[in-house]
């Protein structure tokens, strides 16, 4: 009878502690929020937040203007069509080199696990700022799926 009650106070405190969690994972807010801008890491940042909140116009706002052929419709376009796949993959911000008017970023992308057995892997990749007239930075390149394939600029090996 004693071990009855015994399992029973057991399976209540589990099923409370299931439910408070519950509470507390669906009532938490976005805790994630914009950061000061005055350095390319944070120019960086928030361009990717501003990406996962869906946030486009802001983040189109962080490009250097000669990222050319790129409007903002195709931009939006671009990040709607791989919402899931932003999602699921995490931005670590590295080291960033200076020199003069620009920076460059390393950048880890840390991609998750899609099978029982895999662990996810991590990409190393950069990002390139550069510094406009009024000391604002604006990326200039970055790595998919942050960036379009074909945003680069085509170079012709001929003039």
């Amino acid at each position: 009878m004693k071990q009855d009650r015994f399992l029973i106070v057991i399976l209540i405190s589990i099923l409370g502690l299931v439910v408070l969690s519950l509470v507390v994972f669906f009532l938490r807010g976005d805790t994630q929020q914009y950061g000061a801008e005055d350095e390319p890491q944070g120019v960086l940042r928030n361009y990717v937040l501003a990406l996962q909140k869906d946030d486009f116009q802001r983040a189109y706002g962080y490009l250097e203007n000669s990222t050319d052929p790129i409007d903002f419709d195709q931009f939006q376009e671009l990040f709607l069509t791989h919402r899931q796949e932003l999602a699921r993959i995490s931005v670590r911000l590295g080291s960033v080199e200076k020199t003069d008017r620009k920076a460059v970023v390393n950048l880890t992308l840390i991609h998750p696990a899609n099978g029982l057995f895999n662990e996810g892997w991590r990409e190393n990749s950069s990002a390139l700022l550069v510094q406009d007239e009024n000391g604002i930075w604006k990326i200039k390149r970055m790595t998919y799926p942050f960036w379009g394939p074909d945003w680069y600029p085509i170079k012709t090996p001929f003039p």
